[in-house]
């Protein structure tokens, strides 16, 4: 509302600042076509692939994560990655587009609408997942911007493919579930949509590589069962409540009001404003206890057995976890009192698994074989898929090492010294 010839009353801030954001862009295009189809869209492009880049690698660590990655076959380009990380047995393959939703597609034209989305989305996807597959194979080199060759495993057990675009699409979330033609197999999950102000909230949050993962693991999982009108809130519902649906429902829809929580912690961080710069929820319920310790220590870890462990511990309930820090606790006050090795074991009502804890300060060679030979004989009785060993050091109140047990291999993982043994 003008108010004199220098005053305007305005009741809906953000109505002014999305117009300041979105602007330019198309002054760009009317001024200077020639300009806008070449300097402008590349520099768009550039700052979504540099800035998505700085992000992953702030979280994974700058060594294990890769831009401008080509794929060749002999002398032949076949794939281009714009953004790779490699951590332990995981990998992220993240295709970045600056393609932009036109004015009519924003007013509702079907037609344009699939258009854009395809020219942003599904054209990334499909990119995305022909490297996915391409990552696999020995066959095929992989070098960076300056030609040099990389060296990294394919024997991958998980690979997410993330399609971010640089500008804040309308019901995003949504669109992707009726427009979007994906497939996925054992190792593939569905992919990850997001526009780049996600993946920073997301690296605000989760900024823990095991947070991140197992956050981009259940929301890959659930890609059909949870509808929201933006991703920002699903991110919100996990903070609080862990994503997770239970097989009694199929599907469940989140409100935007949700997100107060997140949007008020993010007003701490990027404002400096006073309150929490953490949501009440996962990332607060576990901070200094026994379990939350052991997630923290875990990052600095890179093995897959350490990862695999982790990442299930994170699968747990509220409950579960709860259970756990108490068993603990427990083990430790009995140590105490009478100076002997104290143990518990965790079981889950599917039977796919368990976990088994030893509290000792026993030699290491000792400690690893009665560990081992439980957490076998637990296996074994429950007819479980995997077991989990964790044997901790009452004195210190910190884990020494664990043990996985599956079908196939049992590994035990030294959590000082990172050394990793296969026994069959």
């Amino acid at each position: 509302i003008k108010q004199d010839d220098n005053t305007y009353i305005l009741f809906q801030r953000y109505a002014l600042l999305e117009a300041a954001y979105e602007s330019p862009f198309f002054w760009f295009k009317e001024y200077d076509e020639t300009y806008f189809k070449t300097t402008a869209t590349k520099h768009r492009g550039d700052f979504t692939e540099d800035f998505s880049y700085e992000i992953l690698s702030n979280i994974f660590g700058a060594k294990n994560v890769f831009k401008n990655i080509d794929i060749f076959n002999n002398k032949t380009k076949v794939g281009e990655i714009d953004v790779l990380v490699v951590f332990a047995n995981r990998a992220i393959v993240l295709q970045a587009k600056s393609k932009k939703l036109r004015l009519e597609s924003r007013k509702g034209n079907d037609n344009l609408l699939a258009e854009d989305f395809k020219k942003a989305i599904q054209d990334s996807y499909n990119q995305g997942l022909s490297c996915a597959k391409l990552i696999q194979e020995e066959k095929y080199k992989l070098l960076d911007a300056s030609k040099n060759e990389l060296t990294i495993r394919n024997d991958f057990k998980e690979i997410y493919i993330f399609c971010v675009v640089s500008d804040h699409y309308p019901a995003l979330a949504f669109q992707t579930q009726q427009f979007l033609k994906f497939e996925e197999n054992k190792k593939i999950k569905p992919p990850f949509v997001m526009d780049i102000f996600l993946l920073d909230v997301m690296s605000e949050m989760l900024s823990n590589p095991l947070y991140f993962l197992s956050y981009t693991n259940k929301r890959t999982t659930y890609f059909k069962n949870f509808i929201a009108q933006s991703e920002y809130s699903i991110l919100s519902y996990h903070l609080k409540k862990n994503l997770y649906l239970s097989d009694e429902y199929s599907m469940m829809m989140i409100d935007d009001g949700v997100s107060s929580d997140l949007d008020l912690a993010l007003m701490v961080r990027k404002k400096g404003l006073p309150g929490k710069d953490l949501p009440e929820g996962i990332l607060t319920k576990y901070r200094g206890t026994i379990v939350g310790n052991f997630i923290d220590q875990i990052k600095k870890y890179e093995d897959d057995q350490s990862i695999e462990i982790g990442l299930f511990l994170l699968t747990l309930s509220e409950e579960a976890i709860g259970q756990i820090n108490e068993g603990i606790q427990k083990t430790i006050d009995l140590f105490n009192s009478d100076g002997k090795s104290h143990d518990f074991t965790v079981g889950f009502d599917d039977a796919s698994a368990g976990m088994t804890f030893h509290t000792n300060n026993l030699p290491h060679k000792e400690a690893f074989t009665k560990l081992l030979d439980h957490c076998k004989h637990r296996k074994y009785m429950q007819q479980a898929n995997n077991w989990f060993g964790l044997c901790f050091d009452p004195l210190t109140q910190t884990f020494r090492f664990g043990v996985m047990s599956n079908t196939e291999w049992t590994y035990s993982v030294d959590m000082g010294a990172k050394v990793v043994k296969r026994v069959l």
